[in-house]
């Protein structure tokens, strides 16, 4: 259900699935299954890689050591559509009620959507060079909003976005941004 790529090597795979976490260390030419699981429909690494966090639809994985031992927590975001872990390891998910934030491996979860008027979130997607930088997108006709600050904070891109499913960076210019 989710692809990540290592940001601390890019030859590291993880994938979260039906059948839990699978891990690749050679580009996916092999893989090798274990830690997390099962039924992982999300996949997050934080930018440096050293924190991952991994969610089924009932409990929520996390690792600090890049995904050597984990550690579970119940988890009841049933209708949730994104994950992402910020830099310090702070956990921000999308879901039909909006953006919520975890800086506690998901013991406590706080709003974290100011400025979203559309709560049900399809995407967050992280800008690949400025960690501060996030867009996220609503699948109710909201279109499409970013956060200059980590996701403090929320600003309505005013341009006819309508349901955003997914956003993309252009890999040879960074400043040029998808959104579908």
């Amino acid at each position: 259900h989710s692809l990540q790529r290592d940001p601390a090597d890019p030859s590291h795979l993880v994938v979260g699935g039906n059948h839990g976490l699978a891990e690749s260390f050679d580009e996916g030419n092999t893989w090798v299954t274990g830690g997390a699981g099962p039924s992982l429909q999300f996949v997050a690494y934080n930018p440096s890689g050293s924190f991952l966090a991994a969610a089924s639809l009932d409990t929520l994985y996390t690792s600090a050591d890049a995904g050597k031992t984990f550690t579970s927590q119940p988890f009841d975001w049933l209708s949730a559509s994104a994950l992402f872990v910020n830099p310090n390891g702070d956990i921000l998910l999308a879901w039909d009620e909006g953006i919520v934030a975890s800086s506690d491996r998901g013991a406590t979860w706080t709003a974290a959507d100011e400025g979203v008027y559309d709560p049900g979130m399809a995407v967050v997607s992280p800008h690949p060079t400025c960690d501060a930088i996030l867009f996220a997108g609503s699948r109710c006709s909201g279109g499409l909003f970013r956060s200059v600050d980590g996701g403090g904070t929320w600003h309505h891109i005013d341009h006819y976005f309508h349901y955003v499913m997914n956003v993309f960076y252009d890999p040879i210019d960074d400043q040029h941004v998808w959104a579908v």
